[in-house]
């Protein structure tokens, strides 16, 4: 179950779409729930700053409910809902990158909803291995919701 903030009926059926791309490429039913909402920059940059302590604007912030990888243990014939995380889009950055890397807005969003999915889920890009796993994920489930570049 998503439950979302501040997203336009547009964001919303575009990350419904990412979010079962996501449950399908674990093998997952609808027991997860996560928050996303969205952020002006200003916000963005409080909530960086106050929470990472880097004070600039981000596009996406994802804020675990479990430490490390814990999808891969998960019982997915769970049938209680299951809090796993928050996760915080800067619409007016998603906007700025779909314009720089020449995709949509929707590809973006599509994108930044799978990329914190799969932080709130235990995967991280910090080494070399890691980033290309990410990536990997990122396609398949951008694939999975017919989000292509």
């Amino acid at each position: 179950m998503i439950e979302l903030f501040g997203a336009s009926l547009f964001e919303k059926r575009i990350i419904k779409k990412v979010y079962a791309a996501y449950l399908k490429r674990f093998g997952l039913n609808d027991c997860l729930t996560v928050e996303i909402g969205f952020y002006g920059e200003d916000d963005m940059r409080e909530l960086n700053n106050r929470t990472r302590g880097i004070d600039k604007v981000t596009d996406v912030l994802s804020y675990p409910a479990f430490e490390g990888r814990w999808i891969g243990d998960f019982d997915k014939n769970k049938k209680e809902n299951i809090h796993i995380g928050s996760i915080v889009i800067c619409r007016q950055k998603a906007k700025q990158q779909a314009a720089d890397y020449g995709h949509s807005y929707k590809r973006e969003i599509g994108f930044l909803t799978a990329h914190g999915l799969l932080h709130l889920s235990g995967y991280d890009h910090m080494t070399e291995d890691e980033e290309k796993e990410m990536i990997g994920l990122q396609k398949e489930i951008l694939s999975g919701a017919r989000l292509k570049r």
